[in-house]
């Protein structure tokens, strides 16, 4: 990591943070500069990621603003994450992951990186989610309404459920959502499926997450239009980019950018960037041009 520091600190200045939840977890990550700046972008890593998952994005938004990067606890697939035991006045430690977070309590993660924006003098707070990243600001701006954050930038937002059901075969699903169900009935929704059930490994409870229609984490419900969308509870300025060819989509990306205007409020904002994937990794100048000219219009 320090080798890794001194190759960062050449071009851009890298101070390490600590992010400290209500739930007392300790959730480690940088904030990013190149000069003082009064915006602050604030990158929430998708699905079994980490705070290095988007670099060559925070790479090109540090010439204009500062960058927060962090592990939140959705990090890799299993992890340990210290936390905060009041009692004994000590660190403990959880294991969470991408394979057994709680969804709801990602508001927990960025609330408290929001509070040390705020801390550390950035007047323009602005979450900036990728893919599975993207569920959580949204839950999150849906039910904060009195944040401090000046808008959210959603990229590549999908349905896991939609993926899911493209991806699986019916049968195979079926089993694994009936073995998930059956865990959760045993109080045993912490446990991980049977490898023979489910060849990746996650818990019964974070699979009924992902993977029901009508779960809390199903927030881009287009492959259930009667879904009632919490994107209409949101009151800040959002932004969102979708990509044509991205390849967790399950249809036509037109027909997903029909069902996103309906459900958006007036004041957001929605594109799509041709010609890329769900990364957008070669049109990574263009994704950065939208950002900041987006961000500018921002109170």
């Amino acid at each position: 990591m320090n080798f890794l520091l001194m190759i960062i600190n050449e071009y851009m200045k890298a101070k390490a943070i600590e992010i400290i939840t209500s739930d007392k977890l300790k959730l480690k990550g940088f904030i990013f500069s190149k000069q003082k700046s009064k915006i602050i972008y604030i990158i929430i890593h998708g699905l079994g990621g980490n705070l290095f998952s988007r670099f060559d994005l925070a790479e090109k938004l540090v010439n204009s603003a500062a960058v927060m990067v962090f592990n939140n606890r959705g990090a890799g697939i299993v992890n340990r994450f210290s936390k905060i035991d009041n009692k004994k006045g000590v660190y403990s430690s959880v294991q969470l992951g991408s394979s057994v977070e709680n969804f709801v309590d990602s508001i927990l993660d960025i609330e408290a990186a929001v509070k040390l924006a705020g801390a550390e003098g950035y007047k323009k707070i602005v979450l900036l989610g990728h893919s599975s990243g993207s569920n959580k600001i949204a839950y999150y701006l849906a039910h904060k309404i009195k944040t401090k954050v000046s808008g959210g930038i959603l990229l590549a937002p999908m349905s896991d459920y939609a993926l899911i059901k493209k991806e699986t075969e019916p049968k195979v699903l079926s089993l694994a959502l009936k073995t998930a169900q059956n865990l959760v009935k045993i109080n045993q929704g912490d446990s991980f499926l049977p490898v023979k059930v489910w060849p990746h490994l996650i818990s019964a409870k974070r699979f009924l997450s992902l993977y029901l229609e009508d779960s809390k984490e199903e927030i881009f419900s287009y492959a259930n239009p009667d879904k009632k969308s919490i994107l209409k509870k949101i009151k800040k300025p959002i932004f969102i980019i979708l990509a044509e060819n991205d390849e967790c989509a399950d249809r036509d990306m037109g027909e997903i950018k029909v069902w996103f205007k309906k459900v958006l409020p007036a004041f957001c904002r929605l594109e799509i960037i041709g010609g890329t994937g769900h990364g957008f990794y070669d049109r990574a100048n263009i994704l950065k041009n939208k950002i900041t000219k987006w961000s500018a219009s921002l109170k």
